[in-house]
């Protein structure tokens, strides 16, 4: 049962907390795989399966196939053609494609999973075009992804332009280090309450 991230943020709107409760399981199930020296390589909201049980992240097939090494699948990843459905939340460095060891960093999954929460919090994806080849030129265009004013001031901020970095060197290493920060940031619970709470943007608490 259940549906996929895709499909509920065409459906609805999702509370800010409900996006954070959400992203941070997919931080913790991340967590595990590069724990174990696995990257999914493809993590995009249509991967992301929401259940009466929790979450699953499709497609982990991908990550066993970076775990032993297969040429094909970074070729795979290098043609235009593997881009369609996800080239809203690839990391530059795979646009550029880069070397093998950049190819199959935990780094690339960091950045589509800020892109995933950017458009969980915002209701909008942070890549506004809509073919391939313009969604790939955004990535590889060195100005940062605009945050809101209303998350800048917020624990979110700082994590939202660590996550979306286009310089990998600026980014989180893995998903680790967000499930650290996102347990944090849960834990704040007078701003989780007071986000809860909270009717637009401008209304967003800053942390106490």
């Amino acid at each position: 049962d259940g549906e996929t991230l895709r499909e509920s943020l065409r459906r609805r709107s999702i509370s800010p907390v409900e996006a954070l409760q959400i992203h941070f399981e997919i931080a913790m199930i991340l967590a595990r795989a590069h724990k174990r020296g696995l990257a999914h390589l493809d993590l995009r909201p249509a991967n992301i399966m929401l259940t009466s049980l929790g979450i699953r992240i499709l497609n982990l097939g991908l990550a066993t196939l970076v775990a032993e090494h297969r040429t094909k699948c970074l070729e795979t990843l290098s043609s235009m053609a593997s881009f369609t459905g996800s080239a809203g939340y690839v990391a530059p460095e795979l646009v550029h494609g880069g070397d093998t060891m950049s190819s199959r960093s935990p780094k690339v999954d960091v950045y589509a999973w800020g892109l995933m929460l950017y458009e969980s919090l915002v209701g909008e994806p942070a890549i506004k075009a809509t073919s391939t080849f313009e969604m790939l030129a955004e990535h590889i265009q060195p100005a940062p992804f605009p945050i809101p004013q209303a998350w800048v001031r917020t624990p979110m901020g700082p994590l939202l332009s660590q996550t979306m970095a286009k310089a990998p060197e600026a980014r989180l290493f893995s998903a680790v280090e967000i499930e650290a920060r996102m347990c944090g940031i849960l834990g704040n619970q007078g701003w989780i309450e007071g986000l809860a709470t909270s009717k637009s943007f401008a209304s967003i608490p800053s942390p106490r």
